[in-house]
């Protein structure tokens, strides 16, 4: 079931880093990085001609460049592990974006309450299901899981919360799920199931049965046989 919820990790951990992470003068030094490397294949597209000293003047320019950045790395290196998780997330590799994020967290505390929804979904898809839940708890008292969370954040609360069987919680966040063609099947399954096991069938069938692609629910089938509830498959 995380599918559709992948299409919006870029909203749980940005490809971007966030503003406190990156080092002062470490745009000028990326921006140099690629004018020079630009500069390097006009050169080289002109090599013979009146702009052929542009080639080795980029040359050089890069290469001074690329030291400087890479020679700072170390003091720069929250942002790289950033970069490193933001890696891993994008690829579900969610074990080394945990490592990734938990070590920024070590080298910048100040940064925990920013990476906590990336923390919580990493620590969830890793099966690490008690700090998980206590990420959920700590987003949910901020306030930072709601209408405007991403739907990818707000199916792995779910998630954790169907753990804890806090089925009056799944109710109040399923309702934040955008109810469109993407998400609709899963706002459907998760009011559906909360309904059903607080003991109201009748509206818990309404749900279910409106769920459309019914396979990726595989535990479906035992809440449409329960008590009867559903009418179709």
């Amino acid at each position: 079931m995380e599918s559709l919820g992948e299409k919006n990790h870029d909203l749980v951990l940005p490809a971007r880093p966030p503003e406190e992470l990156i080092p002062e003068g470490y745009g000028k030094k990326v921006l140099v990085m690629w004018f020079s490397f630009f500069g390097a294949l006009f050169g080289i597209a002109n090599s013979g001609g009146a702009l052929a000293f542009i080639l080795p003047v980029s040359l050089i320019i890069l290469a001074a460049d690329l030291l400087l950045i890479i020679f700072g790395r170390v003091k720069d290196r929250p942002v790289w592990l950033y970069k490193e998780a933001y890696e891993g997330f994008s690829r579900r590799r969610y074990d080394k974006a945990l490592r990734k994020l938990e070590e920024i967290v070590r080298l910048r505390p100040d940064m925990e309450d920013k990476l906590l929804p990336a923390l919580m979904v990493c620590r969830s898809r890793t099966q690490d299901t008690e700090k998980a839940q206590a990420d959920l708890g700590r987003l949910l008292s901020s306030g930072m899981i709601g209408r405007d969370s991403s739907p990818l954040l707000l199916i792995e609360a779910l998630a954790l919360m169907r753990k804890a069987k806090d089925w009056r919680g799944v109710l109040e966040v399923a309702g934040s799920i955008p109810q469109d063609r993407l998400y609709w099947d899963y706002y459907n399954y998760y009011t559906g199931i909360a309904l059903a096991e607080i003991g109201d069938t009748g509206k818990a069938a309404e749900y279910l049965d409106a769920i459309v692609e019914k396979h990726s629910f595989p535990d479906l089938r035992s809440y449409l046989d329960r008590g009867n509830i559903g009418r179709k498959m």
